[in-house]
């Protein structure tokens, strides 16, 4: 059976051993609300509007700092950048079960991120044959070979093959 801890109440009759003692009932927890879900092309939009905001924001932080100092204004790229979701979250209904705010349209922006630098390195993993030896930092082409292979011929004379050194590097 089941064991429980109990603490022997202050009332208990010690002669007899019996006490009664109260076990709390299982917490029950309210239903978890179901998050959002966008379909694909919406978190794909919402990552290139993401990549488009931020470089443009990297673009109007260039040219400020080209300005001279009488026609700079304030403008921070980085501050910016926080802000690419202010104006976008009013857009949404705000009676939605679970409502939209802009930390959950980052996370859609950094998941989408991660799946997609995902695919793309078992893309270039996949692409290169060999995904075991391929590693996280294989970014550069391979280089292509061609070689001359000599297949043993049956018998006891062989032709002679001479290596070289590049032959192996």
């Amino acid at each position: 059976g089941q064991k429980l801890k109990v603490k022997i109440p202050k009332k208990a009759n010690m002669e007899k051993r019996t006490f009664v003692v109260s076990v709390p009932g299982p917490k029950v927890t309210a239903p978890d609300l179901r998050e959002n879900n966008f379909p694909k092309e919406f978190k794909e939009a919402l990552y290139i509007f993401a990549g488009v905001f931020d470089d443009w924001c990297v673009a109007e932080g260039e040219y400020n700092q080209s300005l001279s100092l009488i026609k700079r204004k304030p403008f921070k790229a980085n501050v910016e950048k926080l802000k690419k979701f202010d104006d976008l979250v009013n857009e949404f209904p705000k009676n939605l079960a679970t409502p939209v705010d802009i930390s959950y349209l980052r996370k859609i922006v950094r998941q989408e991120r991660s799946n997609k630098s995902r695919r793309d390195k078992r893309k270039d993993s996949s692409g290169s044959g060999n995904s075991a030896v391929a590693g996280v930092g294989d970014s550069t082409a391979e280089k292509q070979q061609e070689s001359e292979i000599h297949i043993p011929q049956k018998g006891t004379e062989f032709l002679s093959i001479a290596f070289c050194r590049q032959d192996f590097e």
